[in-house]
């Protein structure tokens, strides 16, 4: 994806395209922004245009030359994207270790090396101290560019060795007819995939082209819509929940159920707005709005927000690099849900 593709981030790429006219760019930077906002994109659109053997001249490269053909298919030689290993919750010092001992060799191909660190906010204290030396004394022509969701996730120290470019959400009317025009998908559903990806382009295109996504979002609907209000079925409740969002194709346990109380997050606030307000055009879940007006009644405004806020503490708990026990913490949250009215 070119950079004039990418949703809502003008004003990053203009900074990007003018470190890049500068010809000296800086040697490392910090993109901050939730994730599916475009982040990675644009790094790796940064790696192709510093890199790129015919750049066009509106600082765009060219996506046909073997470098950037190198880079959209991840086996250029001298740009890394150093993420984290499916069965860590953080990034060690051995990680740090194969870029330091990568970056202090020539490039490959003669041109710029790129490392770009995706969830720089889950680094140990050992691989922190050892990318801040990389930072102080940088390779020529050699590029980091860390990526996180806010500056305070981030090490100061670290942080203060780059620049820095905000990605902020995207505009939902922007994202659905991103897909309605690309996935071909009708004004209604574009707009409440829109809606669920809270402004990240990158979660609303996942929920148009992933089948399985849909799915566990259908079965986290009707698994709320079902729920008993009863304390004894609380244990079920979060193996039930367990089961559905395993579903999932991408990420660890914890991740998965991270997305599947961001699912249910958006079903009781739909509640609770139709409660106070009755507006339908307000629904993130538009496309359920009658199902939700069926049962609306069935819950007191003290229950909606308490739920609500039973889902976002559990949700927060369960961040990248917390030892909170994942299935505990859905029990607790669900006899906390279901032991109201």
């Amino acid at each position: 994806m070119a950079f004039r593709e990418i949703i809502g981030q003008s004003r990053a790429i203009e900074l990007i395209k003018s470190y890049y006219r500068e010809k000296r760019p800086h040697h490392s930077y910090l993109f901050l922004g939730p994730r599916g906002v475009g982040k990675t994109t644009c790094a790796l659109n940064f790696a192709k245009l510093l890199n790129c053997e015919n750049p066009l001249p509106d600082a765009e490269p060219c996506d046909t030359c073997r470098s950037c053909e190198a880079i959209d298919g991840g086996y250029h030689p001298d740009v890394q994207l150093v993420t984290l290993p499916n069965e860590k919750r953080e990034l060690g010092i051995e990680e740090i270790r194969q870029v330091r001992q990568s970056a202090y060799t020539s490039a490959a191909w003669g041109s710029w090396k790129v490392y770009i660190v995706e969830k720089a906010e889950v680094l140990t204290r050992e691989a922190s101290d050892a990318l801040l030396k990389i930072l102080e004394e940088p390779p020529e022509r050699c590029l980091f560019i860390l990526l996180a969701p806010n500056i305070a996730d981030v090490s100061p120290t670290i942080a203060s060795r780059c620049h820095i470019i905000n990605f902020l959400p995207a505009k939902k009317e922007e994202i659905a007819s991103f897909l309605e025009k690309r996935h071909h998908i009708d004004r209604e559903l574009a707009f409440t995939f829109a809606s669920l990806a809270e402004g990240r382009p990158g979660f609303a295109i996942t929920l148009a082209s992933d089948e399985k996504m849909r799915t566990v979002r259908e079965e986290i609907f009707s698994f709320l819509l079902e729920l008993e209000i009863d304390m004894d079925y609380s244990l079920r409740a979060g193996q039930e929940f367990v089961k559905i969002a395993n579903q999932l194709r991408e990420g660890e346990e914890r991740d998965k159920i991270q997305q599947c109380l961001l699912f249910s997050s958006s079903f009781f606030r739909d509640l609770l707005l139709l409660r106070l307000s009755g507006d339908e055009s307000l629904l993130i879940n538009y496309d359920k709005r009658n199902k939700l007006k069926e049962v609306v009644n069935k819950y007191s405004l003290d229950f909606l927000n308490a739920a609500l806020n039973a889902l976002q503490r559990t949700y927060r708990l369960l961040q990248p690099g917390s030892n909170v026990n994942h299935r505990l913490a859905l029990e607790v949250m669900f006899m906390d849900i279901l032991g109201g009215r």
